[in-house]
């Protein structure tokens, strides 16, 4: 039974990685730190087998894991930010060599609203 798991999850994270790569970068304006949020859904998936099997939408499932990753990785970082005040630093936007200038645009534009509207329009894009 493993076996087949392994394969179902190997398939969707051909069919699907980049683009919730895509997605968290959008909403995080990091690459790195996109690319670690998908990377640990799948390998939740892998600890969570029974859950994932049994998700009807397992893109959507992995997108739900790796959108709390990066929610928890926010809520530390505001709570270091009030605890150490002067280690607060600003958000770089960071989407690595050779990125289309639109992309960049676009992941710009994205950081400059507020992290629910920004949540709601790359969810629905």
């Amino acid at each position: 039974m493993h076996e087949d798991d392994d394969d179902a999850i190997r398939a969707v994270y051909d069919l699907s990685y980049r683009r919730l790569v895509t997605q968290m970068v959008a909403l995080c304006g990091n690459r790195s730190e996109a690319e670690d949020v998908v990377q640990e859904s799948f390998l939740t998936a892998l600890t969570h087998r029974a859950d994932f099997v049994a998700a009807s939408n397992k893109e959507a499932w992995l997108r739900t894991v790796a959108l709390n990753r990066l929610r928890n990785r926010w809520r530390r970082a505001r709570v270091a930010g009030r605890i150490l005040p002067r280690f607060r630093t600003e958000l770089s936007i960071e989407l690595g060599p050779g990125a289309p200038e639109d992309h960049v645009a676009v992941v710009y534009a994205l950081s400059q609203l507020s992290a629910q509207v920004r949540l709601t329009a790359v969810l629905y894009y």
